[in-house]
């Protein structure tokens, strides 16, 4: 494999029962990897979930900051959109992930729990993607995400890799996809301290 676009995401919380949300960025000529992630639980256990995705489909229309609905979409095939799911929106800079609040099939209208950010935009034809609930199997493997166990313990963050020289941790299975890496932020709040990522292509 070829690997290159070694970058990172740094420290980032919400209010205890949030999820809190770090996005790898895709590339269009190969799959997203982390290769680090350092998470600190407020003394009660979290889960961080790796999303992959399930499906994408494209905006039908235009959206500017703030934006948390969106119509006219497609269902994003083969896996569509539930509520309480995340997907990944493409701005014109940049990608935007949130929860999903509820999805209408009949006029194909999504929305989500947060809005697009202030100043950012999002073109009409620019890509949605699916990443599930936390729960679903993802449609590549037949098996659920995934998923980081943390200790349990505010003075002992979970830290990855435990051992040195490993390339990845774990990576995207497609080609120009997000990774949504979430925590479930359970109980007491918790905080993403690092995460390191890269992306591959095969030699």
């Amino acid at each position: 494999m070829n690997r290159y676009g070694a970058n990172g995401l740094g420290y980032k919380t919400e209010t205890a029962g949030t999820e809190i949300i770090h996005t790898i960025p895709p590339s269009k000529e190969g799959v997203g990897q982390i290769t680090s992630l350092s998470y600190t639980d407020g003394g009660t256990a979290h889960t961080i979930y790796v999303m992959r995705e399930f499906g994408r489909t494209i905006t039908a229309a235009a959206a500017v900051g703030g934006a948390t609905t969106f119509t006219g979409l497609t269902d994003a095939s083969p896996t569509g959109f539930v509520a309480n799911g995340f997907a990944t929106i493409q701005l014109d800079k940049g990608v935007h992930t949130s929860k999903i609040t509820s999805w209408t099939s009949a006029s194909g209208t999504l929305i989500l729990d947060k809005g697009i950010p202030s100043g950012s935009t999002a073109a009409a034809g620019n890509k949605v993607w699916n990443h599930g609930n936390l729960t679903q199997a993802d449609p590549q493997t037949g098996v659920t995400h995934p998923v980081f166990k943390t200790p349990g313990n505010a003075s002992v963050p979970l830290t990855l890799p435990a051992v040195a020289g490993l390339e990845a941790l774990i990576g995207g299975l497609l080609d120009e996809s997000p990774i949504a890496v979430v925590s479930d932020n359970a109980t007491t709040a918790g905080k993403f301290n690092s995460l390191t990522y890269q992306h591959a292509r095969p030699s």
